[in-house]
């Protein structure tokens, strides 16, 4: 049994965990009220935990600012429009519960051994919420822009 943390769960289950031989138990994180909604009506498999919070280094609220491209969705205003992003536009922030990973695990009693983050420019703040747990997880797949 593999345990897996997905930080930023937009889309669902990953891809490349469909076909992985083992039995997973995936826990998502997606602060988005819309996305978490569709993933609590796709959510089918009773290995999968599903958390309307967003990940970060402490326990408390924070604005998450939701854009016209839903993708970019973040806890981080963009600062700036790369050429890819110049059509982009702000459509509203709202305030979201945010949770340290430790404390989630603590209370659930979740042992992770894999974390992946999509967390639009919060990657930092993941992991440092992760605290002692950081030391047992043995595979993070985080998206990481420059």
């Amino acid at each position: 049994m593999l345990t897996v943390i997905d930080c930023g769960a937009r889309g669902g289950v990953h891809r490349s965990w469909e076909n992985v031989g083992i039995e997973l138990n995936y826990y998502m994180f997606e602060p988005e009220e819309n996305e978490h909604r569709s993933l609590t009506l796709r959510k089918s498999d009773k290995n999968i935990g599903l958390f309307n919070t967003a990940l970060g280094d402490k326990d408390g609220q924070a604005n998450l600012y939701i854009y016209s491209d839903p993708s970019l969705s973040s806890l981080k205003p963009l600062k700036e429009k790369p050429y890819r992003y110049r059509h982009v536009e702000l459509e509203k922030k709202v305030l979201v519960p945010v949770s340290k990973l430790s404390t989630v695990c603590l209370s659930e009693e979740i042992k992770p051994d894999f974390l992946s983050i999509d967390a639009q420019g919060t990657t930092f703040e993941v992991l440092s919420g992760c605290d002692n747990f950081l030391n047992d997880i043995w595979g993070i797949r985080a998206e990481v822009e420059f």
